[in-house]
């Protein structure tokens, strides 16, 4: 079994003076010098990669990319009232779900989640998300890991974080990759790291 993500056994650095100190110019520890850092945890064993429980079933796999695009449209489809987006994410998103987003921005809780996507869509009413790929991996018992890449087009024709409107259209990359598992019976959303081009649209928007 691969050591734990972190410091791993091999010969101790030369005593150059580059790259011993510690964070802020503190002093180094042991295992800075002697036990450089690994990834190797994610090869095997209970921190591998890929779900760890051998021959489960997977029986939502078939059907995973199909739900990832429509669970997308159902909150994000340009048009949808109030009262059906906010049942969309009550049914499709976990209570304690969190996310991960530009900048290291980081939300937590349906109270957050609804205040992030209301505040986007007051910002840019015409959102599309145009879902460009989808692919998933896992199974019924451990959940499923989705990654969806995507371009986001619109125009800022309404109040937000960046200001008043400034009436401008937009058009950029990003991708989502999220965690899915079965709660109370029904596949939800659990967590998520997003990271799209925020540079791009403040460019486009005139505000860099």
């Amino acid at each position: 079994v691969p050591p734990p993500c972190g410091p791993i056994d091999e010969p101790p650095l030369a005593a150059t003076g580059e790259g011993t100190e510690g964070a802020a110019g503190s002093p180094p520890t042991p295992s800075d010098q002697s036990r450089p850092w690994s990834n190797d945890c994610l090869l095997g064993g209970d921190e591998a990669l890929q779900p760890p429980t051998k021959d489960a079933p997977a029986t939502f796999l078939e059907h995973c990319a199909e739900w990832v695009v429509r669970t997308t449209d159902a909150v994000w489809r340009p048009g949808l009232g109030a009262a059906r987006v906010n049942a969309s994410l009550e049914e499709y998103f976990y209570e304690g779900w969190s996310s991960v987003s530009a900048f290291g921005k980081e939300y937590r809780g349906m109270e957050a989640l609804k205040e992030l996507v209301w505040r986007t869509r007051r910002a840019f009413p015409d959102l599309r998300i145009h879902v460009t790929d989808v692919f998933c991996v896992g199974n019924d018992v451990d959940g499923y890991k989705t990654t969806m890449p995507d371009v986001l087009t619109g125009t800022h024709t309404g109040p937000s974080s960046f200001g008043p409107p400034t009436g401008k259209s937009f058009a950029y990359n990003g991708i989502a990759v999220c965690y899915v598992q079965k709660v109370g019976g029904r596949w939800q959303y659990v967590s998520e790291v997003v990271a799209h081009d925020a540079l791009a649209l403040f460019s486009q928007l005139g505000l860099t």
